[in-house]
């Protein structure tokens, strides 16, 4: 009888002979220090028509609820060159990137794929408690003193059936490249926006807990 009952147990963990799904895809709220195991990277440009330096570092958790990247400096100086902050709660709080080298910032991409924690748009249908998020950025002008960017937008749609199209697991900010005449992203400007992510299930969560009550019915079995 116990036999029977761990294999009931393992079965349904694994959503084998079960119509009852998951109903918490997602979890809407989500914090800065979740956005650990992403990546972000950093193109600079030196000055008007210079070769782009890409940097990349990871995003990691600085202090509870506060997501943090420390970009190397493009040209080898032990000093960052950029600074990533996220802390609070990642829909509500603002986003910071400032820029601490001598080259100018032309983008910056953020790779989520290895974090717990997926960009969401507000596309319709949403994932089931994911809720409306934010298509790209929402640009601050009162928190920053770079320029808005010129280009925005979430990419590589999260590969999980459950995915009603709105979770990604990259975004991508472009700004405009240094030259004489107009406003770019140099060294000592800010800038803030508004975005947002949700909270992933941690991948095969369920199959291993299922894996792990078979395992011990065959333990009881023997």
């Amino acid at each position: 009888m116990k036999t029977r009952v761990a294999l009931v147990c393992a079965l349904a963990a694994l959503g084998i002979g079960s119509g009852a799904s998951n109903a918490s895809v997602v979890d809407f709220t989500a914090y800065g220090d979740q956005l650990a195991g992403g990546r972000l990277t950093i193109d600079f440009m030196p000055g008007p028509g210079a070769p782009i330096i890409t940097v990349s570092a990871p995003i990691f958790a600085f202090a509870p609820g506060h997501g943090r990247a420390i970009i190397p400096d493009p040209f080898g100086s032990p000093l960052p060159g950029a600074i990533f902050d996220c802390n609070g709660e990642t829909g509500m709080t603002l986003w910071t990137l400032e820029n601490l080298s001598d080259a100018s910032i032309v983008r910056a991409f953020f790779d989520l794929t290895n974090s717990i924690s997926l960009f969401d748009d507000d596309s319709i249908p949403s994932t089931p408690n994911s809720a409306l998020g934010r298509v790209g950025v929402l640009y601050d002008p009162m928190n920053s003193t770079a320029p808005p960017e010129i280009f925005s937008a979430e990419l590589g749609l999260w590969a999980d059936a459950k995915n009603a199209g709105d979770m990604y697991t990259g975004e991508v900010i472009n700004w405009p490249f240094p030259d004489l005449t107009s406003a770019y992203f140099g060294f000592g400007l800010v800038y803030a926006w508004y975005d947002d992510t949700d909270i992933i299930p941690a991948p095969g969560a369920a199959a291993l807990l299922g894996m792990g009550a078979l395992a011990a019915a065959r333990r009881r079995r023997r």
